[in-house]
């Protein structure tokens, strides 16, 4: 009942209510909150600034951060009959049925290094994972002000893949 509340909030929120398509038609990362102070293109920089001099463009960058928890650990759930997504993709998480076929395209990479730079890689590739729909959490976001990125977030599954 609170996730169904919550989801319906974030969808009043971005105003899905009052468009033809509805919540259906929410584009990928639609009902994310964007970062207000990042640079957005017709939202919050001037008239003119692609003709920014080159040594003035860092003003206008996008300057986006990657960080990973390797620790966290998703149980897996019985069906997604019985325990839908209510909005696959609407938000930070990436859509999981789009995400876990782009993941199978490199599900035969070689693993990485085994140096002591990544342990903490190389102990979450060794761990159990039975039982476990993810074994971790990457995320992208605003490296100035830490907002998460629109669909900017996806789960690791064993380890960095």
């Amino acid at each position: 009942m609170v996730r169904e509340w919550r989801h319906l909030k974030a969808t009043k929120r971005a105003g899905r209510g009052y468009d033809p398509g509805g919540i259906a038609k929410t584009a990928s990362g639609g009902l994310a909150i964007q970062c207000r102070a990042c640079p957005q293109g017709k939202i919050n920089l001037p008239p003119g600034w692609e003709h920014t001099p080159a040594e003035l463009s860092w003003l206008y960058q996008l300057i986006l951060s990657q960080d990973a928890n390797f620790r966290l650990k998703n149980r897996l759930h019985s069906s997604d009959d019985k325990d839908p997504s209510l909005g696959p993709g609407f938000a930070y998480f990436v859509a999981s049925n789009e995400y876990l076929e782009h993941l199978s395209k490199y599900v035969d990479q070689d693993e990485i290094s085994h140096c002591v730079g990544f342990a903490a890689l190389w102990q979450a590739n060794t761990r159990k994972a039975k039982g476990l729909r993810a074994t971790g959490v990457g995320s992208v976001s605003c490296a100035r002000h830490q907002m998460f990125h629109p669909t900017g977030t996806g789960d690791l599954q064993k380890g960095e893949k």
